[in-house]
């Protein structure tokens, strides 16, 4: 638990501001209809974002789209 609270806060420190506080809300619960509000969104883009936010998570512990492990040779 305590490496996902690391991993979370310095995955969230390369997002933007905006779509870190989305990230954010989504994270603890917030629904997309609450997230669009706070943010002035359409429910539609929270779902985007929803999305690109999973596929960042996933780049970010260098998996691919299907949730894979990624090995690069440098």
């Amino acid at each position: 638990m305590a490496a996902c609270r690391v991993d979370f806060r310095a995955w969230l420190a390369t997002l933007t501001l905006r779509n870190r506080r989305v990230a954010e809300s989504l994270a603890v619960g917030s629904s997309t209809g609450s997230v669009a509000r706070e943010f002035q969104i359409s429910e539609g883009r929270v779902s985007q974002l929803r999305r690109d936010l999973h596929d960042s998570w996933q780049r970010f512990h260098g998996e691919d789209a299907n949730g894979l492990e990624v090995c690069t040779v440098a």
